[in-house]
């Protein structure tokens, strides 16, 4: 479900890396408030603006920073539960010249192209199979088990649709997350409404209802994550919003694009940290480039 909030309803990605010393080899990107705020979580939720250059580029540098500290990471992407062996073939491919196969799943080319698949996120698989690559202990798992759910009844209306997703991708997730080790890292990449640590959506555009709704970060609360959420100024994004489809959407006046991430304290209780990414860039689909 895609909703006008520009608090976008989609993503997660889990990274798990296992207490190792930390990776040798090129230094990681800087985040300025990576060592003050992050660092020593035992986990985040990162908000996703789907169909973005910055978000999984932010993801990106934040699991090369974590590696590089000596954890193991988990990263949950907001892909559905099914794609998992799609995913790890990627992941373990061996022909580097060719394009990839996961281009030509039916999620990647699904005529709703909501920005869960563009470029960016597949620039964002890229570097985490470098990333393995070069040693660092990275597991990716696709989270959104509401895929294999019985499809819901034609009038169950958007508020009810978004609580059955969450609670089947909460539903997955605690079991792989209830259990880590004390150096495991678990990175939760999901739509920004997902990632939500607190009840209820109060926004104008919001379905009736959302105010009392439950929210992945928040059905997981117990678990003592820390919840980001990104903060632009202004730029493009690719989404899907009625009835003008799909496409390119600007935001408005923006700032030169950023330099380097940055993290820093939020005003709004339902995220602790905000990651500041500057400018957006929309990134359309990746399947469409040849």
């Amino acid at each position: 479900m895609s909703m006008r909030l520009i608090l976008t309803s989609t993503v997660v990605c889990i990274i798990i890396l296992a207490g190792h010393a930390a990776i040798a080899g090129p230094s990681c990107p800087t985040i300025s408030g990576f060592d003050q705020y992050i660092s020593h979580a035992r986990g985040v939720f990162v908000g996703d603006m789907h169909g973005t250059v910055e978000a999984p580029a932010f993801v990106s540098d934040l699991v090369c920073n974590l590696a590089h500290s000596g954890h193991a990471i988990l990263l949950g992407l907001e892909y559905p539960s099914g794609e998992q062996h799609f995913i790890d073939e990627f992941l373990h491919e061996r022909n580097h010249g060719s394009r990839p196969a996961l281009l030509s799943t039916p999620f990647w080319i699904r005529p709703t192209q909501d920005g869960r698949t563009s470029q960016g996120m597949l620039n964002l698989l890229y570097s985490i199979r470098a990333q393995i690559r070069a040693g660092s202990h990275i597991r990716v798992v696709a989270f959104d088990a509401s895929s294999a759910l019985p499809p819901p009844a034609a009038s169950l209306g958007g508020t009810a649709l978004f609580e059955r997703r969450d609670a089947a991708m909460a539903g997955y997730l605690r079991p792989k997350l209830s259990n880590l080790r004390a150096a495991d890292f678990p990175v939760i990449f999901a739509g920004n409404v997902h990632a939500r640590k607190t009840k209820g959506l109060h926004a104008e555009n919001a379905p009736p209802g959302m105010e009392n709704a439950e929210p992945l970060g928040y059905r997981l609360r117990d678990l003592g994550f820390l919840a980001l959420n990104i903060a632009y100024r202004g730029g493009t994004f690719w989404t899907c919003f009625p009835p003008s489809g799909c496409g390119v959407h600007d935001l408005g006046e923006s700032e030169p694009a950023a330099t380097s991430f940055s993290i820093s304290p939020s005003a709004d209780p339902a995220y602790d940290f905000k990651y500041s990414v500057g400018k957006l860039t929309a990134s359309p689909p990746a399947a469409t480039r040849k």
